[in-house]
């Protein structure tokens, strides 16, 4: 069974106009960083946009999708909108009662793994191509960020508890998170959509103090990979 990921973030051109150095994931180039890690690093603390659509993405739906990925080895969550993180730092989000969404980290061995399972064609069991863009706002100064553009009071948000509202007046999944200790929203959206959220979350960050920075500051793995 073929799968097909997103070969570049959309936001791609916006990232290399910012001069990223590249790494890469798979087939996707991910940007990560733009100068000095360690400074892009102490940013972030503060207020940081990053790009990680390079993270490869997968659904899996069906009646039994849920024991078959209890058998795959994935740590499932238990209720609806709940989300796990899996051995390679990837996590998992139940988008329905019979629908997750899988998203790799950078070793991204949960996802081959599953990949390769539904090689036999398991009845109940359906891969759905998932291509959205997926972004990461950090630091101690998000939720000026997200007060500014949407009507969810993510103050009363739960970790790792997803939340379906509409950022920027478009629909979004958002989940809230801790990465390299630094409080992360990540954010998800259709990739036809991604260009327009990123350049108003960009603006609203540059105005109180923010900047764009790469992908080593939540994934400090990635300076070991070769572009």
């Amino acid at each position: 069974m073929s799968q097909t990921f997103m070969a570049n973030s959309p936001i791609h051109p916006l990232l290399d106009a910012l001069g990223a150095n590249w790494k890469k994931l798979g087939q996707a180039p991910i940007a990560a960083h733009f100068g000095a890690p360690k400074d892009e690093s102490k940013a972030a603390l503060s207020l940081g946009l990053c790009d990680v659509s390079a993270l490869v993405k997968l659904g899996i739906k069906g009646p039994l999708a849920k024991s078959w990925l209890q058998d795959c080895g994935v740590d499932v969550p238990a209720a609806i909108f709940e989300t796990r993180r899996q051995s390679d730092h990837g996590l998992i989000v139940q988008t329905h009662s019979d629908e997750f969404l899988i998203e790799s980290g950078i070793r991204d061995e949960c996802i081959r793994n599953i990949m390769v399972r539904l090689e036999t064609g398991p009845c109940g069991v359906y891969p759905i191509e998932r291509q959205e863009a997926t972004f990461l706002l950090s630091g101690s100064h998000t939720l000026e960020v997200l007060a500014q553009i949407c009507g969810f009071n993510f103050r009363e948000a739960k970790t790792r508890k997803l939340i379906y509202t509409r950022v920027a007046k478009i629909s979004c999944a958002v989940m809230s998170e801790r990465i390299q200790d630094m409080p992360v929203r990540r954010i998800w959206v259709d990739h036809s959509l991604a260009i327009y959220l990123w350049q108003i979350l960009a603006e609203i960050a540059g105005n109180i103090g923010g900047q764009v920075v790469g992908a080593t500051c939540f994934y400090p793995e990635l300076e070991k990979v070769e572009f």
